[in-house]
């Protein structure tokens, strides 16, 4: 078969799929062959920035058709090796771009959008920061060269800017003039936390009113927006409604049974609107249409609800698993540089996570001392002690003109009531470290050479400010609590284990500084001697590429409880209590109906198990209750 001749990376290629819009060559691949493959690169080949597409579990390969089956419906996605925006001949579904940090999704993003916008396209990003960056960007490609109109691109944020904010209101006043948009830009909270419909729904033949939550119906409907962005992984979903847990009094009838739509409606004038307890707010269309959503899902939920936790308000939650439909007529793309350790499952297909390293550049992990502790153990003048590896490397690194990122805690105690994304304690140590180093040199720009954030924060993830920088410092012992990994799996439908969802942080984390630019090189890792042994082989492997992925033996477990009857917010709690304990495990899927006494320190408790607005010692019974189902007794020591 004939290859194309490649151009010069100057020449100005014409995209044939759209408006005849200009684009720049070097995202187009003119040398490529008709012939049907399995792997298919589709970014930036000078950059030795790869992303590939693979067979995920399942899926058979269909080379006479060109196709490759999805495991998760009779979707195609068409593999023709053309890497001028290969994912134009996705088809519908839900699918996980999994491509190495830094390897230019949003600006893959940016010129698919600049070709499909009157395909209609929905772009979610995490922070306002990034929403500004790609609005700016396509209003001078598309809306400053007269391609589009000035309103067929909008961004609806919560800022005070004059232009925002009439385009904010103008959206509550009426929510349907969204439909009509073209190219319309959110950030992750304000998808899962409005009304989903008037987001996803392009040029409706007719008026589009609230929503009641049936996912499957909505995707499967013709006027949708073809192109569903999510720039990088959703995490902290919000609720999209919340209700007072009293409510359900006034919506159950006389027989105990959850009353009609209308009855709901009817009990909510008389007893909860106007009052303090009432939810909702009554000054524009999107808050009726809000209310009128939460109220005709209160039918469907009704059952799950009485069998919660009773001492918390009802929460209605949109999630991404419900994005994922059979039969759905619109494409999601989740854009995750660790998708294939954090949104590894059979329910997506996945795009990249090729046979080769994702990153080509020679880290080293090198260990450092620490001789404190968070909470209890911690000690100020050891801490300080502590950072002084932290300031020779630094003045190392200084004179051979390298920065340095240091992350340490947000806090000495592990319980924060600091805000989002401030730090007293990162405060005084960055202004101990400028003071220490001062001591030694006087140059007044020494702070160009380094930076300290704390983990947690913003710039963790989704940040480019420190791809200079050649070392990152990993300073005291920090883990994701296990509840967030188990919200995490609970919204995606994934079975992350603990370890794998902090790898996920620490890798993203890492990503941060120059590793990220794909252009080799020598870059270090220093890390306090507090970090396990394993985890930190475990990060090593997976930048060489030979980390394997382990099976979360926990889904074996939540399996048994559910059996037994045990409640889902409980199970979750269990399970962990297994994982950590091989005996325990044995025990519950044995079924055994001996009694198996586990024995555990009350701390230890502590940092499993969450409380009941405080109450450890209600959670506690909760638990002993649960347990009793299994035959196991709880012994503090």
């Amino acid at each position: 078969m004939k290859k194309k001749k490649l151009k010069s990376v100057k020449e100005i290629a014409t995209c044939q799929n759209c408006c005849a819009q200009p684009v720049e060559e070097k995202y187009i691949n003119n040398n490529y062959s008709e012939q049907a493959c399995s792997e298919i690169i589709i970014e930036r080949r000078n950059e030795h920035r790869q992303i590939r597409v693979r067979r995920a579990p399942g899926v058979k390969d269909n080379s006479q058709n060109n196709v490759v089956t999805t495991p998760c419906s009779s979707q195609l996605v068409n593999v023709k090796k053309n890497k001028a925006y290969q994912l134009g001949n996705l088809s519908h579904g839900f699918y996980i771009v999994d491509s190495a940090c830094g390897a230019g999704k949003t600006t893959e993003i940016y010129h698919f959008i600049i070709q499909h916008y009157n395909e209609g396209v929905l772009y979610c990003v995490d922070t306002i920061e990034e929403l500004h960056k790609m609005y700016d960007s396509l209003r001078r490609r598309l809306v400053d060269t007269k391609i589009i109109q000035e309103d067929d691109i909008v961004m609806i944020t919560s800022e005070e800017d004059v232009n925002l904010k009439m385009m904010r209101q103008s959206y509550q006043a009426d929510p349907t003039i969204l439909c009509e948009k073209k190219i319309l830009l959110l950030t992750h909270v304000r998808f899962f936390s409005n009304l989903i419909n008037f987001f996803l729904v392009y040029r409706p033949k007719s008026v589009e009113t609230y929503f009641d939550a049936d996912f499957r119906t909505l995707l499967s409907r013709s006027d949708l927006r073809q192109w569903i962005f999510f720039d990088e992984t959703p995490m902290w979903i919000q609720p999209f409604s919340t209700l007072p847990r009293s409510s359900l009094g006034i919506f159950t009838d006389n027989n105990n049974n959850c009353k009609s739509l209308g009855g709901i409606i009817e009990s909510y004038r008389k007893f909860l609107k106007g009052t303090p307890q009432d939810p909702f707010k009554h000054s524009t269309r999107l808050d009726l249409l809000k209310k009128e959503t939460t109220l005709s899902i209160v039918p469907t939920m009704y059952l799950r609800w009485i069998s919660e936790d009773k001492s918390k308000d009802i929460q209605i939650k949109f999630k991404p698993i419900d994005l994922n439909q059979p039969h759905m007529r619109t494409r999601v793309l989740v854009f995750e540089g660790v998708g294939d350790l954090l949104l590894r499952s059979n329910q997506y297909p996945l795009i990249g996570n090729s046979s080769t390293p994702k990153y080509n550049a020679n880290i080293s992990f090198c260990p450092i001392p620490i001789s404190t502790k968070r909470n209890d153990g911690y000690d100020e003048k050891e801490y300080m002690q502590s950072l002084d590896s932290v300031i020779k490397i630094i003045l190392d690194h200084y004179n051979r003109k390298e920065r340095t990122l240091i992350t340490i805690w947000q806090s000495s105690e592990k319980i924060t009531t600091q805000a989002p994304n401030t730090s007293l304690f990162r405060d005084k140590i960055k202004d101990y470290i400028r003071g220490r180093i001062q001591d030694v040199i006087t140059d007044p720009n020494i702070e160009h050479y380094f930076d300290v954030i704390y983990y947690g924060e913003n710039k963790c993830k989704s940040c480019n400010d420190y791809r200079d920088f050649s070392s990152i410092i990993l300073f005291g012992k920090w883990t994701i609590p296990n509840d967030k990994v188990l919200e995490h799996n609970c919204n995606w439908g994934t079975d992350v284990s603990s370890k794998e969802f902090n790898m996920w942080f620490f890798v993203q984390l890492i990503c941060r500084i120059g590793i990220r630019n794909h252009k080799g090189g020598e870059f270090r890792v220093y890390y306090t001697n507090d970090f396990s042994p394993a985890f930190i082989n475990a990060l090593e492997e997976y930048f060489k590429g030979t980390y394997i992925p382990q099976k979360n033996e926990g889904q074996d477990i939540c399996k048994r409880l559910l059996e037994v009857g045990i409640k889902r917010e409980i199970r979750e709690y269990v399970t962990l209590l297994a994982m950590g304990n091989p005996e325990l495990k044995t025990h519950i899927l044995n079924s055994s109906l001996s009694p198996y006494y586990l024995s555990l320190k009350k701390e230890e408790l502590r940092k499993i198990l969450p409380t009941d607005n405080g109450n450890f010692s209600r959670s506690k019974k909760r638990l002993e209750k649960a347990l009793s189902k299994l035959s196991v007794r709880i012994v503090l020591n």
